[in-house]
């Protein structure tokens, strides 16, 4: 019970949603399963040493980021690559595109790819605040005139990725290509790059084969300034 509790939520989380994707899909047929998970925080760490919690036999795992995927793949018996990746907001999408490669190479049969995130202190909404990145009436109005940042939120969410459809018992949908860049140089160190978010885009669709043509809706990260979202 001491361990339970001082395992990060965020892992715990993760720990649930595998499960129930466990029940939903029979992948310990499968050789070798990846496991990727996007996690860019550590709040129950700062809450712990705020509320002056002791350290014990178990700190050193319960909140590590490199731990979430280990403690998956060693509680499902997961044999493939397990990689924890922080990339700030792009986190899990970075990790799909991660558990893609993987896939495409033969390096495994199917991928877990994984994305959580939760609020336990008020520590960096303060500093996000501070930097001017959220919006000051609690509302993003991605695309609107008025845009002036975004606000933050809480999930968990878990993908199997596999590399046909007779690997899993259902498919929903397929994934045609990716690409990651980063933005280089700009005006500023979290400022976008406008050509070069452009240049990841055409990478996708060239790593799909696709034209810009064949686009008949988006999905997109919208921060909600006047800056990013262009």
């Amino acid at each position: 019970m001491e361990y339970a509790t001082q395992i990060d939520p965020q892992h715990r989380a993760l720990l649930r949603c595998t499960s129930s994707m466990m029940c939903r899909q029979d992948l310990r047929s499968c050789a070798a399963v990846g496991c990727y998970v996007g996690i860019a925080t550590q709040d129950y760490d700062y809450l712990k040493v705020k509320m002056n919690v002791e350290v014990s036999a178990h700190s050193a795992t319960s909140t590590t980021l490199s731990v979430a995927s280990g403690r998956l793949a060693f509680t499902f018996d997961l044999k493939g690559p397990a990689l924890s990746i922080d990339t700030a907001c792009s986190s899990s999408l970075v990790a799909a595109h991660l558990s893609f490669i993987s896939l495409m190479k033969g390096d495994v049969e199917s991928t877990l790819t994984c994305g959580v995130n939760l609020i336990l202190i008020e520590r960096n909404t303060i500093m996000f605040q501070r930097a001017g990145m959220l919006a000051p009436d609690g509302r993003c109005k991605t695309l609107d005139a008025s845009a002036d940042g975004y606000i933050r939120a809480e999930g968990c969410e878990i993908i199997l990725l596999a590399a046909s459809s007779d690997d899993v018992m259902q498919l929903n949908v397929a994934l045609g290509g990716s690409a990651v860049n980063q933005d280089g140089r700009s005006s500023s160190l979290t400022a976008p790059n406008g050509p070069t978010q452009h240049a990841v885009i055409k990478s996708a669709l060239l790593d799909g084969r696709f034209s810009a043509s064949d686009v008949t809706s988006l999905h997109l990260h919208g921060t909600g300034t006047s800056l990013g979202d262009p």
